[in-house]
């Protein structure tokens, strides 16, 4: 439909909006869930024994590449000369409270959390409670 509906929009006013990454959000989560219950099928079928294991690999994976994701995505908005600048920048639009180097503290939090439930979820598994 997007493809459609650019080439007629393009046929009317003579230029072009392209495909845009927007457009594809909300598919990600539909495409990502298909992904996850294939590799699920996957590991039960071959690593039957070790399918819990092959789950907490995958979900670490996620984890990881979207703060790696998230990294990349802002080192090409913000400067990354120096960690004055990339807060400031960073923070622009934020409320006066956490504005600055207080961002980062932010961004801790989440990655404390995230190994948290890492933690939490593997001795579930270790446990058999999942």
């Amino acid at each position: 439909m997007i493809i459609i509906w650019d080439y007629y929009f393009r046929l009317d006013h003579g230029f072009s909006f392209g495909l845009q990454g927007r457009y594809f959000f909300p598919l990600v989560v539909a495409h990502f869930a298909i992904l996850l219950i294939g590799l699920k099928t996957l590991f039960e079928f071959i690593f039957r024994s070790f399918a819990k294991w092959g789950y907490l690999v995958l979900i670490s994976a996620v984890l990881i590449f979207n703060d790696v994701s998230l990294f990349f995505l802002s080192t090409s908005y913000y400067s990354t000369s120096g960690i004055e600048v990339f807060a400031r920048q960073a923070s622009q639009y934020k409320p006066e409270m956490i504005k600055g180097l207080p961002i980062f503290m932010i961004v801790l939090l989440i990655i404390i959390s995230q190994i948290i439930f890492i933690t939490i979820l593997a001795s579930k598994f270790k446990k058999n409670e999942i």
